[in-house]
């Protein structure tokens, strides 16, 4: 039906292969740009809070950032992130990468904790959380504590490489 074939070589106790030929026609549509040919945004000098229970993982996103020239200050729970938070100045952070799940106080009290706070940032500074619940609950949870997006453990270095070029951008350094 539409102009094109299939065919099968087989052998015995060695398998199968299956091949096709397909003619399609030409887009007309223009063609997306390539993410590698976007301009990226020059991250460095942006500095964000990493708030993160795990060793491991924050390691990891601590390196990914770095890589990216982002600099980092590390939280272990909820209480210590809003405590650097508070006691930070104005514009110290560009971003808050926040744990749903901590001890001491969770990512979302957390949030909901900088969002509350007369810290002059406390209300525009671009908070993620961090999780591996990526239900649609969990987001929505996520946003209404006060986040603005969610990222998806594990971390892909594209997605995180994305999160913060989309936030960094909109705020002055």
């Amino acid at each position: 039906m539409m102009n094109s074939e299939i065919l099968l070589e087989s052998e015995v106790g060695k398998g199968s292969r299956f091949y096709f030929t397909l003619e399609l026609p030409v887009s007309e549509r223009p063609q997306i740009q390539n993410e590698d040919t976007v301009q990226a945004v020059d991250l460095s000098g942006v500095h964000v809070l990493v708030a993160e229970d795990n060793e491991f993982n924050m390691e990891i996103i601590c390196t990914f950032l770095e890589i990216l020239g982002v600099s980092a200050d590390r939280a272990f729970d909820g209480a210590q992130a809003v405590d650097l938070f508070s006691r930070s100045q104005k514009g110290t952070y560009r971003m808050i990468f926040m744990d749903v799940m901590m001890p001491v106080m969770d990512g979302l009290a957390a949030a909901r904790t900088i969002r509350n706070s007369t810290h002059p940032d406390g209300q525009s500074v671009p908070i993620v959380a961090v999780s591996a619940n990526a239900f649609d609950e969990d987001i929505k949870r996520s946003i209404a504590s006060g986040m603005n997006a969610h990222l998806s453990k594990p971390i892909e270095p594209k997605k995180l490489r994305q999160m913060v070029q989309q936030f960094a951008s909109r705020i002055e350094k």
